[in-house]
């Protein structure tokens, strides 16, 4: 762990996400969760979903996962 890291922790603390409620949810959250990651993967800009940014879908889930674990909004 490097000093900022470190900072961070001692700042901020640790934040633990719960990843799963029951078995049944398993599939969909998982599902979820690879959206919140997977987009963006490429280097050509204008490539629908493996372009070199983020889809808007991506971009939206990434704020409400923030929002959902730490409570700040992004505007």
């Amino acid at each position: 762990m490097n000093s900022v890291e470190y900072n961070n922790v001692v700042t901020w603390g640790i934040h633990i996400f719960r990843l799963c409620d029951s078995l049944k949810h398993w599939l969909p959250d998982t599902l979820k969760t690879a959206q919140v990651f997977i987009g963006g993967l490429g280097t050509k800009p204008n490539i629908p979903f493996f372009g070199a940014k983020p889809p808007k879908y991506q971009q939206k889930l990434n704020v409400e996962f923030i929002e959902a674990g730490t409570g700040f909004r992004w505007k």
